[in-house]
């Protein structure tokens, strides 16, 4: 799926939606028997499906789905029914033409109880694509990009399941009519349901940074190649590249896509490691909080970074970067999706905060009990286990600015920020809750839960960073020979002094200070010129063949001559 994505992203979301939705809908909650039964033909594209949750009144909060399945013994199936127009499925990736099966989400009933939202597999056509009885399909219409993806509308009219197409490797139906859940409380279990959709995120996080990879190899080499206004009467004219604004503006971004592609390639490994797991039983095991938490904040982090990257290629590249053969401005166009489809990323950074929170106050809760040893710190937070770290007031003002240019600097200031930004989070929502109800306090912090959330996961992709500049040291020490730690140690520090200098949280917490802050600017101006030194050699080192580049990425003069005409 990256492979294809970097040629085409509609035929990319086409596999996903076949094979990493609908398919890892069956792989993940399906029994062994449904697996086995249908996974064949799921890989040998002769089942072809789709994923349908989102409905058009209900996209983001997908526990408030309308489409119903309620139990009907005498049939021993499900009724499937959508009762309104807000619960018709809507956005659903091959539902307008291609799909004939689909994984459908509905909220089911048994013996009068609603036990919430549960998946079914479901004929939405025949083979020949001729429709089936109490179906009725739609297209959504024309997009803004990714057209080449045919989503579209289902509507079902009392269409009868039969019990075994009911996915039951998590909860299940017997023919007596007794639901069984291997979930002791419904937030489990709902959250069990939507384990393709984890998966989902991850792959998004990579494929995403992949765009922007593409769109960042062309803009450099063309920002290499391309010369404009002579620094001196009769002097050649410069590269566009030897401009410091133009540096800045394809430098820092590379160095986040340099580090995001670490993140989300340590996070796809820690992914497929968890796939291959099962219990006792020799079930799979659900997915982890950590996985689920990471997947969220990487997926929004990632799809933000290239949808700005690609933006700011576009117009590094000028009218050139506009013209549909260069590739920029259509790869831009077809990912902007990306920020949108499995979960708003806004709503995706409160779904990493509402976590972090909740561990956050786990513990602060635990020690403040006492009565033993004290609890520290895990996962995501485990950073604030480190001295000068948690609940405890930062630090009193330094008395000089520190080395920016060290390696520790952005280390300890990441984590300062995110711990100030948890601490100030947590005192915020635990004073707004004892005010009024539990949805008016979260609203009231919502801002700066998403604020936190970005914090902590710079310290995340930092952290990931690091370890990846030690190992190429170590791995270039053994061989004696210069490698890519050096340019890796440039790309991970700058990116940092990147997040640090983009937002003024850092200065409001006391993680930098003002006399610092000139100092970081400085640091990134240089940065930038010591990368774009490396900058065709990073880009090469993305490994994108030459045939999935554009014309600006080699030689535009000879591709827009006359002779060509």
């Amino acid at each position: 799926m990256e492979a294809v994505a970097y040629l085409d992203h509609s035929l990319e979301v086409a596999i996903g939606v076949h094979v990493g939705l609908f398919g890892g809908t069956i792989a993940l909650l399906g029994s062994a028997a449904q697996a086995a039964k249908w996974l064949p033909p799921v890989e040998a594209h002769t089942m072809r499906g789709c994923f349908a949750l989102t409905e058009l009144g209900h996209g983001s909060n997908a526990r408030g789905i309308e489409t119903t399945a309620v139990w009907d013994g005498a049939a021993d199936g499900f009724v499937l029914h959508t009762p309104r127009e807000t619960a018709q499925k809507y956005w659903v990736g091959g539902a307008a033409e291609t799909a004939r099966w689909a994984t459908v989400f509905a909220q089911l009933t048994v013996g009068g109880d609603t036990v919430g939202v549960h998946p079914f597999v479901v004929r939405i056509r025949a083979d020949d694509g001729s429709p089936v009885p109490g179906v009725t399909t739609a297209d959504c219409g024309v997009k803004g990009g990714l057209n080449g993806v045919d989503n579209g509308r289902i509507w079902f009219d009392h269409v009868l399941v039969p019990r075994g197409h009911m996915l039951s490797g998590e909860n299940a139906v017997s023919a007596a009519g007794v639901y069984t859940s291997r979930h002791s409380t419904p937030d489990a279990r709902f959250a069990s349901q939507l384990a393709a959709l984890t998966g989902g995120r991850v792959g998004i996080s990579r494929l995403v940074n992949n765009q922007a990879k593409l769109g960042l190899t062309i803009a450099v080499r063309y920002a290499l190649s391309r010369r404009a206004f002579s620094p001196t009467p009769g002097a050649p004219e410069a590269r566009l590249l030897d401009y410091a604004s133009h540096r800045r503006r394809l430098m820092l971004p590379l160095a986040t896509t340099v580090v995001y592609s670490l993140a989300a390639g340590a996070l796809k490994d820690e992914w497929n490691s968890h796939a291959e797991l099962r219990d006792a039983a020799g079930r799979r095991l659900g997915v982890t909080k950590r996985l689920h938490v990471l997947s969220a904040g990487a997926k929004a982090l990632c799809s933000w970074h290239a949808r700005d990257a690609l933006q700011e290629c576009r117009e590094a590249c000028g009218g050139q970067g506009y013209k549909s053969d260069n590739r920029i401005a259509a790869v831009r166009a077809t990912h902007d999706i990306s920020c949108t489809f499995e979960g708003d990323n806004l709503v995706l950074m409160h779904t990493v905060a509402k976590a972090l929170l909740g561990d956050y106050a786990a513990v602060v809760g635990a020690r403040r009990r006492g009565g033993g040893k004290l609890p520290p710190f895990g996962e995501l937070l485990a950073f604030l286990n480190t001295p000068r770290m948690g609940a405890a007031p930062l630090p009193s003002p330094r008395v000089s600015p520190r080395d920016v240019d060290a390696p520790t600097f952005v280390t300890a200031v990441l984590r300062d920020h995110a711990a100030a930004s948890m601490t100030a989070l947590a005192t915020a929502y635990a004073a707004a809750i004892k005010a009024g109800t539990a949805f008016d306090a979260w609203n009231s912090v919502a801002t700066a839960a998403a604020d936190t959330a970005a914090a902590v996961m710079a310290v995340h992709a930092h952290a990931v960073g690091a370890a990846a500049v030690a190992a190429a040291a170590t791995a270039d020490a053994r061989a004696r020979r210069s490698g890519v730690a050096e340019p890796l140690a440039l790309a991970v520090h700058l990116h940092s002094l990147g997040v640090v200098a983009a937002s003024p949280g850092y200065l409001r917490s006391g993680a930098l200070r003002l006399d610092e802050a000139a100092a970081v600017e400085a640091a990134i101006e240089r940065g930038c010129t010591a990368l774009a030194e490396l900058s065709r050699g990073v880009v090469d080192a993305f490994g994108i063949p030459e045939r999935l580049l554009a014309p600006i990425a080699g030689d535009w003069v000879a591709h827009n001559s006359r002779a060509r005409l």
